[in-house]
């Protein structure tokens, strides 16, 4: 008898190390300015447009160029960054689970946290469904020819770290476990398909950095 098992359904979580980048160390001078002032002539960070930023320009290409890889490794049309902001975690805080509506990719950057910070939770996208059909029942939990944990597995955590940009489906909810540390800073950003940046009824035009001039400049 010949069989053929086949993992369906997979849902890719990719990690660039994007450690010691050019605009690194000043991303989190404008991160730790933005909340000591609280300035809004400073930044903002409302508006979600962090990475449009003149002299952010850099590290806005380098996020494109890991969308691109993520892209083509997934099989799925270009995406273009649409909106981005920075935060700055407190010690106890948390973010609740949700998701990235209207978003096609979104990625987290770490420029810095400091050691022990708490984890990035992604649900598995099956979990509703097994918890409503109660299939976890059925499940040889003590079935040694399978990997298990592939089967059962409700939630999977990131250890995030300096310089770690992370890149997901924006379906998949997520969220982040109470901060132990005392410093962490993230940069996230969300996408829209690269052939609807200029049909959609945006408030602003979508540009295109690699082949666009800033309007700064």
């Amino acid at each position: 008898m010949d069989v053929k098992h086949s993992i369906v359904f997979p849902t890719l979580i990719s990690e660039f190390n994007l450690s010691k980048h050019q605009c690194e160390q000043l991303v989190i001078e404008k991160i730790e300015t933005w909340f000591k002032l609280k300035d809004p002539n400073l930044y903002n960070n409302n508006a979600e447009k962090f990475l449009n930023e003149f002299d952010l320009i850099e590290l806005w290409k380098t996020f494109q160029e890991c969308l691109d890889v993520y892209c083509e490794k997934a099989n799925i049309k270009p995406v273009i960054i649409s909106s981005s902001w920075c935060k700055a975690e407190e010690t106890g805080q948390s973010i609740k689970a949700h998701k990235h509506p209207e978003s096609v990719l979104s990625g987290v950057y770490y420029p810095y946290i400091d050691p022990n910070s708490s984890s990035l939770v992604f649900e598995n996208p099956t979990t509703p469904v097994i918890k409503e059909h109660n299939i976890r029942r059925i499940m040889n939990m003590d079935h040694s020819d399978l990997y298990k944990e592939n089967y059962v597995i409700d939630n999977l955590e990131f250890t995030p770290q300096c310089g770690i940009l992370i890149v997901f489906p924006s379906h998949v909810k997520h969220w982040v476990l109470p901060n132990m540390a005392n410093k962490r800073y993230t940069v996230v950003f969300n996408t829209l398909l690269y052939s609807e940046r200029k049909s959609l009824d945006l408030d602003t035009y979508i540009r295109d950095y690699r082949i666009e001039q800033h309007v700064d400049k």
